[in-house]
């Protein structure tokens, strides 16, 4: 594999990162990188947390099988962040260390 094609390695991250185990992403098979990445362009990062207890469930999987997809209702992020509650300890932490890195947005 060219070394373009080489995912990262843990002594490639910067020292004050720690490797999350488990979370590394190898290319699909066949991947080609097109051109380097755009510094200027924007990357929208969804980090998905457990409801909060006592939380309104969330629809199932029957409801999808048996809903039509132009009959299903969907959530918006606002409806989605009340049932994760924005209060809650583990969503204002990844809220202040994404405030904590100027290049991310809030």
């Amino acid at each position: 594999m060219p070394n373009s094609q080489q995912t990262p390695k843990e002594n490639d991250i910067p020292e004050n990162y720690r490797p999350l185990k488990g979370s590394e992403r190898r290319p699909r098979r066949g991947a080609v990188r097109v051109r380097p990445a755009d510094p200027s362009e924007t990357v929208l990062i969804s980090i998905y947390v457990r409801p909060r207890l006592g939380a309104p469930p969330l629809p199932n999987q029957d409801y999808y099988a048996t809903t039509p997809v132009g009959q299903r209702e969907r959530q918006s992020r606002a409806e989605l962040a009340v049932v994760a509650d924005g209060a809650d300890a583990r969503v204002i932490a990844l809220k202040s260390l994404a405030r904590s890195e100027p290049a991310w947005a809030t």
